[in-house]
């Protein structure tokens, strides 16, 4: 280490000195700071704790003998709050042979005798303050190395779900495929098949309609009803199982307008609804988000239809937006009635639903939440019963220029949904 490098250090180090002798405080705060060396000095161990407390040293200079708490209680405090000084104990040869490996186990960093020359203490502080210069780049390389390995972690994590999806996506299209055509031929044979029982009742009926002959039509348009009903359910599962996969298979995201495709989705909303809503939309500026608008129009969609079919006949939907972290936060409040902690869990599952309903069929919120982690995000869910539920999403900002890609942005803009 040269002279310019030790001269510069001992210019921006700080010394705390602990002693109960005004003396040695003296004469050793006067040889460092000769030296260039900030000193601090206190007499006793609670004073040198304060100290600490408002502001770490380079290096702490410590009687092992000082009041109230002695030198090595110090170390042991210093130990419990990881700080990053240097520590030398100042003992006599007596101590030192006592005082030796307990220290060195204990965290202390070197000790000086006390009947030490001016020389020896200038190179025995400038040791330390390399020393803990060394702590704490060892300390700024542990946290470096523990968020490279939570950053790994989360990516694995990432790249998990990604193909779990992927796999999803595979079976349900496979699946979709499958049933697709079933339902097709149950659809065109139930017209049929209604046509011929319409045919044998007037056949069977042929002096009039008797009371018996009425009862066993009526039963049959309501199983007819029921199976419509039923297939056209099942159509609208499928439809979500073939667009599971096409999530999973779009690559590369465009830029989504997130007040423009809210404002969209809003209006769509309000016109199919029977009754008033109120939505508030409280967005910060223009946003852009990193996510297909189709993608950001269900996810606005499903979770705002949620929201109205909570709040039932009446209630408030309060809709926030704003950019945080590189990220855009999505907020969504209902005063609606709320969902059983037991079944918190369970809303993203798919087909879980609380609502019979043949347009409710469990896989809204399940989309959504693959529509978010395949994007980047992640979706946070809280509710209590009669206390309406908070719905949180974070997705990926998009900070480029976006003027030159607006009128490839409106081409995707047709948020007419694909499972309505």
């Amino acid at each position: 280490m040269n002279k310019e490098t030790v001269k510069e250090d001992r210019n921006k180090s700080l010394v705390l000195v602990v002693d109960d002798s005004r003396s040695v405080l003296g004469y050793v705060g006067t040889i460092l700071s000769n030296c260039g060396y900030e000193v601090v000095t206190a007499e006793d161990g609670p004073t040198c704790l304060d100290l600490l407390r408002k502001r770490e040293p380079d290096v702490l200079l410590l009687d092992v003998e000082v009041p109230d708490v002695d030198g090595v209680q110090v170390v042991d405090i210093l130990s419990q709050r990881r700080l990053l000084c240097a520590v030398v104990l100042f003992v006599s040869l007596a101590d030192l042979k006592r005082f030796w490996l307990d220290g060195l186990d204990r965290g202390v960093d070197d000790f000086i005798n006390k009947t030490f020359h001016s020389e020896e203490l200038i190179a025995r502080i400038d040791v330390a303050v390399r020393t803990a210069q060394l702590k704490k780049e060892l300390d700024c390389l542990r946290k470096r190395a523990k968020k490279s390995l939570v950053d790994q972690y989360l990516l694995q994590e990432s790249i998990k779900e990604r193909e779990k999806f992927s796999s999803l996506a595979k079976l349900a299209v496979g699946m979709a495929q499958e049933i697709n055509n079933p339902i097709g031929n149950i659809n065109n044979n139930l017209s049929s098949l209604r046509k011929y029982a319409d045919i044998l009742l007037d056949a069977v009926n042929v002096d009039g309609e008797t009371q018996k002959i009425t009862m066993i039509r009526q039963e049959i348009q309501l199983l007819f009803t029921d199976l419509m009903e039923g297939q056209k359910h099942l159509s609208a599962v499928v439809r979500a199982l073939a667009f599971l996969s096409e999530v999973v298979d779009q690559e590369q995201a465009i830029p989504s307008d997130v007040r423009g495709v809210l404002n969209l989705i809003v209006e769509k909303i309000k016109k199919k609804s029977d009754r008033p809503l109120s939505i508030s939309v409280t967005l910060d500026g223009p946003l852009w988000v990193a996510v297909f608008p189709e993608h950001l129009g269900l996810i606005l969609e499903n979770l705002l239809n949620n929201a109205v079919e909570a709040c039932q006949e009446s209630g408030t939907i309060d809709v926030k937006v704003w950019a945080r972290d590189n990220m855009i936060c999505l907020a969504i409040k209902d005063t609606g009635e709320g969902i059983e902690h037991e079944n918190l869990g369970k809303v993203t599952t798919p087909f879980y639903t609380t609502r019979v309903s043949e347009r409710q069929f469990g896989l809204g919120l399940a989309i959504t939440d693959c529509l978010v982690q395949v994007n980047d995000g992640s979706m946070q869910i809280t509710s209590s019963p009669g206390q309406g539920t908070y719905i949180f999403i974070r997705l990926p900002l998009w900070g480029e220029s976006l003027p030159e890609l607006i009128p490839e942005i409106r081409q995707h803009s047709d948020l007419a949904t694909k499972i309505n």
